[in-house]
């Protein structure tokens, strides 16, 4: 007498299929924005922004200007993101892309990043500022959150640009 379902993954189910029948199409993301409209030329998000989220974080490297320079476009490729713009004369990086969340059930979650690259000084000591922006986040309703997408995306990016730095 095995039953494929018990009493508790049929009340699940059926929740799920009701949540995403409620919910609908809202729950699928569109693609992000171009990083042009959302960032400035100095790597800050515009006035108009209208993301779901927002990261920011800044950390100073003991690294070279052009090795954090290519270490974040690095990370950003590794990510999945497409970059649109690397202006190294500039210090900025604009990117976009859609980010596989563990917890989204293999939904992509559209974002666009910025990353602003500054010389502190000739130790070498390098500062970078990111900015992450999520355009969907899954949430049913209200009824569920999950942890900030744009949150966990940029402290990933960051983590990711050390790695990369510490293979220089």
């Amino acid at each position: 007498m095995n039953r494929i379902f018990t009493c508790g993954s049929q009340f699940f189910f059926v929740l799920s299929l009701s949540l995403f029948v409620t919910t609908g199409c809202s729950t699928m993301p569109s693609p992000p924005p171009s990083p042009d409209t959302v960032y400035s030329d100095s790597g800050v998000r515009k006035g108009n922004v209208s993301s779901y989220d927002k990261f920011t974080g800044t950390r100073v490297f003991e690294y070279s200007y052009d090795d954090v320079f290519e270490a974040t476009k690095t990370a950003l490729f590794r990510k999945g993101f497409d970059v649109s713009r690397a202006d190294k004369k500039a210090g900025l990086i604009l990117a976009h892309g859609s980010v596989m969340r563990r917890e989204m059930i293999g939904v992509p979650i559209p974002f666009t990043a910025s990353a602003k690259i500054i010389v502190v000084d000739r130790k070498p000591r390098t500062r970078l500022t990111v900015n992450a922006d999520s355009y969907w986040d899954i949430y049913f309703g209200g009824a569920v959150r999950f942890e900030s997408s744009a949150n966990h995306l940029g402290n990933e990016l960051m983590a990711d640009i050390q790695k990369v730095l510490t293979t220089y």
